[in-house]
């Protein structure tokens, strides 16, 4: 490539952010069905026009604490990872309204949802602190869908991570581990 892209600052949403008093900084963005982006920042939302207006979303409802993964589905609703309210947030694509679609899953309390991405019927986050990826319906009732479903194995722990655990705990006795054949591969 002769002449490599360079990155601009677009919207000023540090500009934003600042005159209106907003701590913090963005996290996550997802393009909405009006072809606004939405930017996750402690608290609230922002939305950004294609020129560049930046302005902060209405929100009523459940409070937002801090949108670390926001993504939209087919419908138009804006799912939200808010890792300090520990519980995955839906916005309705209909108006302002946050409803807390989830705070825990089998095994007790979520602790720091941080990541969303959507699937066919599904709405998929992560929870690094319980070592899961979980699931929830997003075509269910809100009050069906208060328990996400864990995709990691048993009582949430992946075989690839009890084997790093064991593996990081022989490092520290001062052994180093040999890959096996089967995890070479």
């Amino acid at each position: 490539v002769d002449d490599p892209p360079v990155p601009e600052n677009f919207g000023g949403v540090h500009e934003y952010m600042l005159e209106s008093g907003l701590d913090g900084s963005t996290e996550d963005l997802s393009f909405g069905p009006d072809g606004g982006l939405f930017l996750g920042v402690p608290g609230c939302l922002l939305r950004v026009t294609s020129a560049g207006e930046v302005s902060q979303v209405a929100l009523t409802g459940e409070p937002l604490g801090r949108p670390l993964g926001i993504a939209h589905d087919p419908d138009g609703a804006l799912w939200m990872a808010d890792s300090e309210g520990h519980a995955l947030r839906r916005l309705a694509a209909e108006g302002g309204v946050v409803d807390t679609v989830a705070t825990e899953d089998a095994d007790g309390p979520l602790l720091l949802p941080n990541d969303v991405a959507i699937g066919p019927g599904a709405v998929y986050f992560s929870d690094p602190c319980k070592a899961r990826l979980l699931w929830a319906n997003r075509k269910a009732s809100p009050a069906s869908r208060r328990s996400p479903h864990s995709l990691t194995g048993w009582r949430g722990r992946s075989r690839f991570l009890e084997r790093q655990r064991a593996a990081a705990i022989t490092i520290s006795a001062g052994t180093v581990p040999r890959p096996s054949a089967r995890s070479a591969r």
